[in-house]
């Protein structure tokens, strides 16, 4: 329970009827004037938002918008005890970093792409070598040809190269994390164990 330093005749008391993966629960709180959408959220699923889920508070059928929680409320006319609904949809998991931190060569595929561009180097390298020292013996068709399979292998290899380093970087990226403010828990408190809902 966190406690707060207000008026409690200024307090109002919400009913959540918080749904998510693993199943139904409410959680009852009190919240001043000052009291925001976000506030809840962050006093409430703090460890949710931390992991990257998203929550939105409905009530009466519509979305609760970020800004002052009671005038949403008082607009809505939902009486001294509203019972807003939470839904909390999970965020992407990333990965241990062990699955990513096998070397890429490793990766099924990659090897042998890059042995390929590889050889094509150097194969191109032979020939422009040549070009350079006896381009005399280069007809037009030679050297068309040259200047084309440089052209693709450059192409090629440039997008080999931007999506192997692509798949790198998303691999290693972590999910987003969300700071949270201390002065949340001083608007909002918990004043309800969580358990779960029955239903008749």
């Amino acid at each position: 329970r966190i406690a707060m330093a207000h008026d409690p005749t200024d307090l109002l008391r919400i009913q959540l009827k918080i749904s998510d993966t693993d199943g139904e629960r409410v959680v009852h709180i009190e919240v001043d004037r000052q009291a925001s959408v976000d506030d809840v959220k962050c006093c409430v699923f703090e460890k949710d938002l931390a992991e990257g889920s998203s929550v939105r508070l409905i009530c009466l059928g519509r979305v609760l918008m970020e800004g002052p929680l009671r005038s949403q409320l008082e607009q809505m006319r939902c009486g001294d005890r509203p019972v807003i609904l939470c839904h909390v949809r999970r965020g992407g998991v990333a990965k241990p970093r062990a699955e990513w931190s096998t070397p890429w060569s490793s990766k099924p595929g990659v090897a042998s792409s890059l042995l390929f561009y590889a050889c094509c180097a150097i194969v191109l390298g032979v020939c422009w070598q040549q070009y350079l020292l006896s381009p005399q013996h280069f007809d037009r068709g030679a050297r068309f040809a040259l200047w084309c399979f440089s052209a693709l292998w450059a192409y090629t290899a440039a997008g080999f190269t931007s999506a192997v380093v692509q798949n790198l970087w998303h691999s290693g990226a972590q999910p987003a994390r969300r700071v949270v403010d201390p002065s949340h828990s001083q608007r909002v408190a918990v004043v309800a164990p969580e358990g779960p809902t029955t239903t008749g």
